[in-house]
């Protein structure tokens, strides 16, 4: 199977499974098809890199535009799919993608464009004379704050891991609690092994995959893809500023401070 084809069955399978971007599929099989050959297009027109604040942009006909806006959760499919073909190609994001449509009339509905920056963060502060020593402490911060091992939950959550082994799963008395039912109730623990963390699948009905691949353990390293049963988190030791991971709090996670677990 070729690696369009690849593409085009995960998208699918996706619209399939979800219909949130093309309910009634009948009359979208043509769409499929263009949605695989820009997301192919997209990938292997670009150098493999990896990509710290990806942003990635679609051009559709308004139409089209409008009917993926209105459904629920549009951002998150489109993320999902995006996530799990990058590394397919040799791409690392290190922070869940940011999603733009953009509707431009002098394309067809079944056109699609897609385009993928890596976004700068903004740089804050005052301007004026920086001293050596502000400067030993920014490197220093910025040391700090990437050695920290973390994981984005679909997204909205970033989860800072500290503990030398964290358990995930349905149950509440996992560390990290994910109230879906695809979610086994004991599904998938992270063990701290040296300075990195390694992921085992612990026994789950709907598989632990890091990167498209079905895994029983796994070491982790930066920009990984991890999906519990088809929900996705990514696994980085990259912290964005202040500002962008504290994009909202989901009430189905929780990670217990220190404390309590003694």
């Amino acid at each position: 199977m070729s690696q369009l084809d690849k593409i085009e069955k995960r998208i699918r399978n996706i619209f399939e499974k979800s219909r949130v971007l093309m309910p009634g599929s009948n009359q979208n099989d043509q769409m499929v098809k263009r949605f695989s050959e820009a997301i192919q297009a997209l990938f292997m027109n670009e150098i493999p890199r990896e990509i710290k604040n990806p942003r990635v942009q679609f051009t559709l006909n308004p139409a089209t535009a409008r009917q993926w806006r209105s459904q629920v959760q549009w951002e998150k499919t489109l993320a999902d799919l995006l996530l799990l073909t990058a590394v397919e190609f040799g791409f690392q994001f290190r922070t869940w993608p940011e999603i733009k449509i953009d509707a431009d009339p002098s394309r067809s509905e079944e056109e699609i464009n897609i385009s993928l920056i890596d976004v700068p963060y903004p740089q804050g502060g005052e301007t004026g004379v920086i001293s050596i020593e502000s400067l030993e402490n920014a490197e220093q911060t910025e040391k700090e704050i990437q050695k920290t091992p973390t994981l984005i939950i679909q997204g909205d959550r970033t989860i800072e891991l500290t503990l030398p082994v964290i358990n995930i799963g349905r149950k509440g008395t996992n560390h990290i609690v994910i109230n879906d039912l695809r979610i086994s109730r004991n599904h998938a623990q992270l063990r701290k092994i040296k300075e990195n963390y390694t992921l085992f699948d612990v026994g789950s009905s709907g598989g632990t995959f890091v990167n498209s691949a079905r895994i029983e353990k796994h070491a982790l390293r930066p920009g990984d893809v991890i999906s519990l049963a088809g929900y996705t988190m990514i696994y980085t030791i990259y912290q964005p500023p202040a500002e962008e991971t504290q994009k909202g709090i989901t009430s189905e996670i929780k990670i217990p401070d220190e404390e309590e677990e003694k």
